[in-house]
């Protein structure tokens, strides 16, 4: 067995480039949303490290409550795939994402901004920045 060089390492990093490059914008923005989840849930566990866990269950919730919402949008990137076959004739991925993310946070309804919401108006406003073509 050969070592892997790092000319191997960039030309795997490349044809990854190459090809994420023309993935489309929506599946990117899901993307994006999915790492802001697992950021957020890695913040958590990091916070919990270094000051403690005094509310354990609070930690629990938040950080499988980040994980949910992750992986509710990977379904979500998953059905909305256009080169994806099997999911084309199930309707309304969006309408899934949003009832199974109440269900998964019910008590964010009315008094809390959904991870949703937080990342839709970064998005927004990085957008209007221009940051964003």
């Amino acid at each position: 067995m050969g070592r892997s060089t790092s000319k191997d390492a960039q030309a795997l990093f490349q044809s990854l480039r190459s090809a994420y490059a023309a993935t489309p914008t929506n599946l990117k923005i899901i993307d994006l949303y999915i790492i802001f989840a697992v950021s957020t849930a890695l913040i958590q566990v990091a916070y919990m490290a270094t000051v403690g866990s005094f509310p354990f269950n609070s930690f629990l919730s938040g950080v499988l409550s980040c994980v949910g919402t992750a992986v509710l949008a990977v379904c979500l990137r998953i059905q909305v795939n256009k080169e994806n076959k099997e999911f084309k004739e199930i309707p309304g991925g969006d309408s899934n994402l949003r009832l199974s993310s109440q269900v998964l946070k019910p008590e964010r309804t009315h008094h809390y901004i959904t991870p949703l919401q937080v990342f839709l108006r970064i998005f927004q406003s990085v957008s209007e920045a221009g940051l964003i073509s």
